[in-house]
């Protein structure tokens, strides 16, 4: 009997000490942070347009250059031509502006026409940046630059429609005509 008392005696004092161990728990919260700097991202090359159009082979990471088959008609007035170019999985990591941007206010032969004659071609620079922008338009008769905002983060295809709006009343003159559209993507700090 006197082993069973120190048995049950031992149990009881095992039980009364792992509660106060309990009891005396010390602890510490560590508060855990991470900052994801504002980004975006275009893929460094479109895909071949779709038109009347080539890509031309050369582009560079930074750059691409579109050539416009049929620019000129055979009675030597201008021709409308499109070019649709489709940016896959561009985003942006918080909302955004997007611009685009004219360098020459239209496609430019570099020197003056004499009457009669143009040696500069508008366009028109549609884009559609996966519902985030939608309708963002250039016309380089009236300006150089369009630009939109994104309400949030956004991502998906970015396509580019670029049409060309030649004079229909004037001869083109003779020469290298360009241009460079700069599509930019800018997180709204």
């Amino acid at each position: 009997m006197n082993k069973l008392f120190t048995c049950a005696g031992a149990a009881v004092l095992t039980l009364l000490s792992t509660s106060a161990f309990a009891q005396g728990t010390a602890s510490h919260q560590i508060e855990l942070q991470g900052n994801a700097n504002a980004r975006c991202s275009v893929p460094a090359y479109p895909t071949k347009p779709e038109g009347d159009a080539d890509l031309l082979s050369g582009a560079t990471a930074a750059s691409s250059t579109v050539l416009f088959n049929g620019f000129t008609t055979d009675s030597g007035r201008g021709n409308a031509s499109t070019a649709t170019l489709q940016f896959a999985g561009v985003w942006c990591n918080q909302a955004a502006t997007m611009e685009l941007t004219s360098n020459n206010r239209g496609l430019d032969a570099g020197e003056p026409a004499p009457p009669g004659f143009v040696s500069k071609v508008h366009y028109i620079a549609e884009a559609d940046w996966a519902g985030g922008v939608t309708d963002l338009t250039l016309d380089t008769s009236t300006g150089d630059s369009a630009s939109d905002e994104t309400e949030d983060a956004n991502a998906g295809d970015l396509v580019v429609k670029i049409t060309t709006v030649p004079d229909a009343t004037k001869l083109l003159l003779a020469g290298h005509y360009e241009d460079a559209l700069t599509i930019s993507i800018t997180p709204i700090l």
